[in-house]
């Protein structure tokens, strides 16, 4: 994988076994880079020509790219580790007939006593005839937390943990990951993050 910035000729090389370092060291620059991958993240014009590329292919920033500027606070709240629990808990439902069919129960039960009660008033309600699996799940409202007993050292691992239990992204940017964290930590965090690349 590599991440070209442009008009410079040359690319930096993401390998997957390693962490790769981007030292810009003039401030502003600095700041133009970070502010346009956060831009093209959110699929907005940037400053900055930047790309990434894997086997000739250009990725989708805002699919593939998750970036870090805040070490103190990882985004737990990023909509797509959401919609990726959801996901999962959906795929686990669906390979186990008998959960799948115990909670389809429980649901239509709880469905009907809705029914029932609707029913007492003297006035027409109107409601879905139908209520899923998918729409049980998001109602609950489940989420990703971050554990704030913990220290932001073990946010992080929790973080790294979560993007690759889910596979959420091909590159995670951390911003001065390099000032954050003693050598061990580096390393703890490193070999954390073994099946995703990163920079």
């Amino acid at each position: 994988m590599n991440l070209k910035i442009f008009p410079y000729e040359s690319m930096l090389k993401i390998d997957e076994e390693a962490i790769s370092v981007l030292v810009v060291e003039d401030i502003e620059h600095f700041n133009d880079i970070v502010w346009s991958i956060k831009q093209l993240i959110h699929k907005v014009e940037s400053k900055e020509r930047i790309n990434i590329s894997e086997d000739d292919n250009v990725l989708d920033f805002s699919k593939e790219v998750i970036l870090i500027t805040d070490m103190y606070n990882m985004p737990f709240d990023n909509r797509n580790i959401q919609n990726a629990l959801l996901k999962s808990i959906e795929g686990i439902l669906n390979d186990d007939e008998e959960m799948k069919n115990l909670l389809c129960q429980n649901i239509s039960a709880a469905y009907q006593v809705i029914c029932d009660i609707i029913s007492e008033y003297d006035f027409d309600i109107s409601l879905s005839d139908v209520i899923s699996i998918k729409d049980f799940i998001k109602a609950m409202n489940i989420k990703v937390l971050n554990d704030i007993m913990n220290n932001h050292f073990g946010e992080m691992l929790n973080f790294v943990d979560v993007v690759a239990e889910f596979s959420l992204c091909k590159l995670m940017i951390l911003v001065n990951f390099k000032k954050s964290y003693s050598i061990e930590r580096k390393r703890s965090i490193i070999t954390r993050m073994y099946t995703v690349p990163r920079i």
